[in-house]
């Protein structure tokens, strides 16, 4: 029984080898548990990138899909809307242009219009005077006429006085108008009845020879406006008038 209760170092030593043994497989229990559940740890975390990874990937071919959808319907739609713009601005300029262009061509007939109805205007304008100038010509060679009718009448009731009369009225109109033969022929039978009137009857009532168409003029200013004309016409007439002119203011 002493024996059997008897510690020795031995046993101690033993007994110590074996809770050291013990120790040791609990530590390593305990390394393994650790290892394990670290592995776990690893395993759950290569699963989770894993699956993230995967996810990642799918996501990536997502949206490299609906990019590779969505761009040429986009890059189409910028296009398309790059080209409207291009268009619209192109049209704007054609419009524009054309504008121009029209504004030009608009301008330049009404210029050519304007130019036109003035040119029609001056020449309506000169025509309505000629035709007033030819009416006026008709009108003073009818009233011409009828003073040298009314003068033919007097000469030949031998009234010389009133036929000198209406003949030199007859004689100015002529002239004004420019009938110059029917003028000189007017003038010469002038000259001839004073040539053949009394020279002193004449000098007496020569302003009474006038008609009322040479109002504020005197007989003798009357007679050198026909002395001095300048129409070839009448200027051998004139001449032989101021001759006699000469002629009766000697002898008056």
């Amino acid at each position: 029984m002493k024996d059997a209760l008897q510690i020795t170092p031995q046993s101690i030593k033993s007994l110590q080898t074996q809770i050291d043994s013990l120790k040791n497989v609990q530590v390593i229990s305990e390394l393994k548990y650790r290892a394990i559940e670290k592995q776990e740890v690893i395993s759950q975390v290569n699963e989770f990138y894993d699956k993230s990874w995967s996810g990642l990937l799918w996501l990536i071919g997502i949206l490299v899909g609906i990019f590779g959808l969505i761009l040429p319907i986009i890059s189409q739609l910028i296009s398309n809307w790059n080209q409207r713009k291009n268009l619209k601005e192109l049209t704007d300029t054609i419009s524009n242009q054309l504008t121009n262009v029209f504004d030009s061509k608009l301008e330049e007939l009404v210029e050519k219009y304007n130019e036109e109805v003035k040119r029609l205007e001056d020449e309506f304008a000169k025509r309505s005077d000629q035709l007033e100038l030819m009416n006026n010509d008709a009108v003073f060679a009818a009233e011409a006429g009828n003073y040298a009718l009314v003068a033919q009448s007097y000469y030949d009731k031998s009234n010389d006085f009133e036929g000198m009369y209406w003949m030199l009225a007859s004689y100015f109109l002529y002239e004004k108008i420019n009938y110059d033969k029917r003028a000189n022929e007017c003038l010469k039978i002038f000259i001839q009845t004073l040539n053949e009137y009394d020279n002193e009857e004449f000098n007496l009532n020569k302003e009474q020879l006038l008609h009322p168409q040479f109002e504020n003029q005197d007989f003798d200013e009357v007679m050198q406006s026909i002395i001095d004309t300048e129409k070839d016409s009448i200027k051998e007439s004139a001449l032989e008038l101021k001759k006699l002119l000469e002629l009766k203011v000697i002898h008056k």
